[in-house]
């Protein structure tokens, strides 16, 4: 069990590596935040997940050293709510730190929806023989791997993917802060996924599962309005590996032995080409969406429809669509511009 665990972290720290290593700023440019929270993660013995808005510090008081590591938590926990930020426990190892009045918030409702997702075995501690004829126990992930000293949405955003191994949906306008996040203690696959969701909340961003192979990510405010109507797969369908599937946006990859690999910047207008090809029609360029960005990677085999889905999708929540302009051409268009055309032909 332990060389499946290891086996597993060492898979992390691989995607983790991807994730993360172009981070700004980093855990060397600490803020007088920064240290209270790390400080509190020692005393406590917890991971902090923290909200975007908390107040900043112009000095930060340290507890005077003692034995009594209990004591100067509870110090450090009447400071930082004299400064207006507070410490909110969600299990016996995670915490959450908040501005002060953020209960009454659209993202403290939606975070009570979250719940821990149910343990997952990962496949290397499943090829393993239990003992005594009970199931493999769920992967651990050890204290530390988990380190954002300053990612960007779209760093955190792999690490998650690869995680929940899904494919992820999003708009290219998602706005966030830099995540910081360094895990406490150990955590399975499961809490490290549970981690980031409530990561990704406190930013006021929501994960919503679309079918069995993708997720939505979305504003909160956005839930309502979701589309979510992933094709369903048939028994005999053929699968595209993920590597022949073309990536959008500007998306970084790590490649053991060659160090950070960095792809060229898409857009609309090149997404709708690609769409156009799986489809054997030609698309035309418009200066309308020329440089809009738009953001899709492959995180598992697809099949065809899966693919075209997936692309249809990252327009829609881009505010986009294909718009036909005849039999054999399309081009990229508002989404209103389908809506009306539909009228159109009725």
């Amino acid at each position: 069990m332990k060389a499946a665990q290891g086996m597993f972290a060492s898979s992390v720290l691989i995607a983790f590596a991807s994730a993360c290593f172009a981070q700004a700023p980093s855990w060397d440019k600490r803020t007088p935040v920064d240290e209270a929270l790390e400080l509190y993660q020692q005393f406590s013995g917890k991971t902090v997940i923290r909200s975007p808005n908390l107040p900043s510090l112009s000095e930060f008081n340290k507890p005077i050293p003692s034995s009594d590591t209990n004591g100067m938590r509870i110090v450090l926990e009447n400071e930082l709510l004299n400064k207006g930020i507070e410490l909110v426990p969600l299990s016996e190892v995670i915490v959450m730190a908040v501005e002060s009045g953020w209960k009454n918030s659209p993202a403290a409702k939606y975070i009570a929806t979250i719940k821990p997702r149910p343990a997952q075995v990962s496949v290397y501690a499943s090829e393993l023989p239990a003992s005594n004829g009970e199931k493999p126990a769920e992967e651990s992930i050890p204290s530390g791997t988990i380190d954002f000293g300053g990612a960007d949405i779209n760093q955190f955003l792999d690490l998650y993917a690869m995680l929940r191994n899904r494919n992820v949906l999003r708009s290219a306008q998602l706005n966030s802060t830099t995540f910081k996040l360094h895990t406490q203690t150990p955590f399975t696959k499961s809490a490290v996924i549970y981690l980031l969701e409530l990561a990704l909340a406190l930013n006021g961003i929501a994960s919503v599962d679309d079918g069995t192979n993708f997720l939505q990510v979305v504003p909160i405010s956005r839930i309502p309005n979701l589309k979510l109507q992933a094709p369903q797969r048939s028994p005999g369908d053929p699968l595209l590996d993920p590597k022949t599937v073309r990536d959008f946006g500007y998306l970084r990859s790590f490649v053991p032995g060659q160090g950070a690999q960095i792809s060229s910047q898409e857009g609309v207008n090149d997404m709708v080409a690609y769409y156009a090809e799986l489809t054997g029609r030609t698309a035309v360029s418009t200066s309308k969406v020329r440089g809009v960005p738009a953001i899709f990677r492959a995180q598992t085999p697809l099949t065809r429809a899966e693919v075209l889905y997936a692309l249809e999708t990252t327009l829609a929540l881009n505010g986009l669509a294909i718009i036909e302009v005849d039999d054999k051409t399309i081009r990229a268009g508002n989404i209103n511009e389908r809506s009306q055309a539909s009228k159109n032909s009725q």
